[in-house]
């Protein structure tokens, strides 16, 4: 049976509904294709480029790929068990383990609002309240070098992949300065457009949305 395969953040998961309404879920209903679910809440592009990496040698030319790649602003760190300092911060990060490596982040406060993804690039960054996360946002981060990182990967993607890969973007703002590729949309200008939000304060996709959004990839794949 050929597969299905889904790689993104939390966009890409029955987040705060049914499994079998997420999209993913009904779009491998609508394929006749196992799904192979490989998303992470909160992941940023890194994580979600990891994750093709450790999974591309077992796609194969018939089945399906589906990148959702998310905002360059987020960040994870390759988690180092024998760094003093990253192993002192595992209570207040978010702990990803992979079957190759392990990775953590800021474990933000729970705001999923629209309001947050809409200023995702704003100037000054907030603080995260762990100072190895807020060292690196206030000396190293670069907007600039983030989009150069989403471009490489992209271009990866595509020249590595057996079959032709999906891609949407987290919004239009996230890619303003980035050419797109195999395009089926941007999830947040989606979710204002259908209004289709789980929440009036979480942008995730509701079980409408999911539905509806199962159903633009599909005619996507079909046209």
């Amino acid at each position: 049976m050929n597969k299905l395969w889904v790689f993104g953040a939390s966009n890409c998961l029955p987040f705060g509904v049914n499994e079998e309404q997420g999209w993913a879920y009904q779009l491998s209903k609508l394929l006749n294709m196992k799904l192979c679910l490989c998303a992470n809440d909160a992941s940023d592009n890194l994580l979600i480029y990891h994750c093709y990496r450790e999974n591309y040698h077992s796609i194969y030319k018939n089945d399906c790929v589906i990148v959702g790649w998310t905002h360059p602003d987020r960040k994870t760190f390759v988690y180092d068990s024998d760094n003093f300092e990253q192993t002192q911060i595992l209570e207040n990060s978010i702990f990803y383990e992979t079957k190759t490596q392990n990775f953590i982040r800021s474990k933000n406060n729970i705001d999923n609002s629209i309001t947050k993804y809409l200023n995702f690039m704003t100037p000054g960054k907030k603080s995260k309240g762990i100072e190895y996360y807020d060292r690196w946002y206030k000396n190293y981060h670069n907007n600039y070098e983030q989009i150069l990182n989403l471009e490489s990967y992209m271009h990866s993607v595509l020249h590595t992949c057996k079959t032709d890969p999906i891609f949407f973007y987290f919004s239009k703002e996230s890619v303003k300065n980035i050419q797109t590729f195999n395009n089926v949309g941007y999830m947040l200008d989606f979710v204002l457009e259908k209004n289709c939000a789980l929440s009036k304060h979480d942008a995730h996709l509701n079980a409408n949305g999911n539905e509806l959004w199962a159903k633009k990839v599909y005619n996507y794949i079909n046209d």
